[in-house]
């Protein structure tokens, strides 16, 4: 999943970037419903832990933006 997104990131620089930003609207998306799955996810929203409650939210919030700024012209 790493290597898609690294490499679709690349290709935003190229003349194929409608094809990467909806690759990565579609990764964003699939980590920003996968990130509640996590069982250490819904551990540090049931029991707030300054630090690691921080660190996920701060991951679901950049994934939710990932996809909605990879998927956003798709959807005009």
């Amino acid at each position: 999943m790493l290597l898609t997104q690294a490499l679709a990131t690349v290709l935003l620089m190229t003349r194929h970037r409608s094809r990467a930003a909806k690759t990565l609207g579609i990764l964003g998306a699939m980590m920003s419903l996968g990130y509640p799955g996590e069982e250490s996810v819904r551990h540090a929203w049931r029991h707030p832990n300054l630090s690691i409650t921080a660190l996920t939210v701060v991951a679901e919030l950049l994934a939710v933006s990932m996809a909605w700024l990879g998927l956003r012209r798709q959807l005009q």
